[in-house]
C-alpha cells in the first residue's frame, strides 16, 4: 500500500514538472519570439537613423553652398558700394 501511495506520489510530480517544462518551454519560445521582434524594430530605427543623418549631410552641403552664395554676393556688393 505504501508503494502503491509512493507511486502514485511520483506521478503526480512527474506529471506537474512535465507542465512545468512545457510552461518554461513556451516562456523561451515567446522570449525568442520578442527578441526577433526588438532586433528587426532597433535594424529599421537604425536604417532610419542613417538615412537621417544622410539628409542632415546633403542639407549641411546646401547650407555650405548657400553660405558660398551669399559671401560672393556680399563681395560683389562690397565692390560696387566702393567704386559708388
Amino acid at each position: 500500500m505504501v508503494t502503491a501511495q509512493v507511486l502514485e506520489a511520483t506521478h503526480t510530480v512527474d506529471d506537474k514538472v512535465g507542465r512545468i517544462e512545457d510552461k518554461v518551454e513556451r516562456v523561451e519560445d515567446n522570449i525568442l519570439e520578442a527578441t526577433h521582434t526588438v532586433e528587426d524594430k532597433v535594424g529599421c530605427v537604425e536604417d532610419t537613423v542613417l538615412d537621417v543623418d544622410n539628409k542632415v549631410a546633403r542639407i549641411d552641403d546646401r547650407v555650405a553652398g548657400v553660405d558660398d552664395n551669399v559671401r560672393a554676393i556680399d563681395d560683389k556688393v562690397a565692390v560696387v558700394l566702393d567704386g559708388a
